[in-house]
């Protein structure tokens, strides 16, 4: 459930649950070493304390707390998993914001030299450039910027680049 919640939806929330279960399995993965230590001495050794009938049991119990430590690794490594996953979704959904906002900046990128290269000064030039500055002139620039931008989605679209 928690690989299919972070790959389908790339949400805080979803971390949350994989991030305790983590946290709860590092927990065990660091206490059963020593409790395992323990329980192997109390089954192996021979203690006066002990008697031989009980020691079947401790030894029952070292078995079952060295299965409990191979399944909280597992668990480790599912978490882990699912936490790549995450990530993954995360910066696949990045990406398609870069491509957007890079789709955006390529198509209005030419429209923003024009303008500023021109400075839209067509009937109060600064400089005197007679055929640059009149309502000609005007008309071909409003084109060139109309144009421009869906001439540009085209052209990337058959280039297969969107």
């Amino acid at each position: 459930r928690a690989q299919l919640e972070a790959a389908g939806s790339p949400h805080d929330y979803a971390v949350h649950l994989p991030l305790r279960v983590d946290e709860l399995a590092e927990r065990v993965a660091l206490t059963t070493p020593e409790v395992a230590e323990v329980l192997n001495r109390l089954a192996r050794d021979e203690l006066s304390v002990i008697g031989a009938q009980h020691r079947i049991y401790f030894r029952d119990l070292y078995d079952h707390l060295v299965r409990l430590y191979g399944i909280t690794e597992s668990v480790r490594d599912l978490v882990g998993g699912i936490l790549e996953m995450y990530l993954s979704a995360i910066n696949n959904r990045m990406n398609e914001t870069m491509k957007t906002f890079t789709l955006i900046t390529t198509l209005f990128m030419p429209v923003s030299f024009v303008v500023g290269f021109f400075g839209m000064n067509f009937f109060a030039p600064s400089l005197p450039l007679p055929g640059w500055t009149g309502r000609i002139a005007l008309w071909i620039t409003l084109g060139i910027l109309g144009l421009t931008p869906p001439l540009m989605y085209v052209w990337l679209r058959l280039r297969r680049w969107i």
